[in-house]
């Protein structure tokens, strides 16, 4: 299912703006990255 989230979401980006389209995955990326971060520890333990 994420596969094709993700293939439906370039495909918007390729018809729009690019750089709005890089911003909001540029900000995903970075939630996931923090997410993960603070998820890791509580894992560790």
């Amino acid at each position: 299912m994420s596969n094709i989230g993700i293939s439906n979401e370039i495909h918007v980006s390729n018809s729009n703006s690019n750089s709005n389209e890089y911003e909001y995955f540029g900000l995903r990326i970075l939630t996931s990255v923090l997410e993960l971060g603070l998820e890791s520890p509580q894992l560790l333990r």
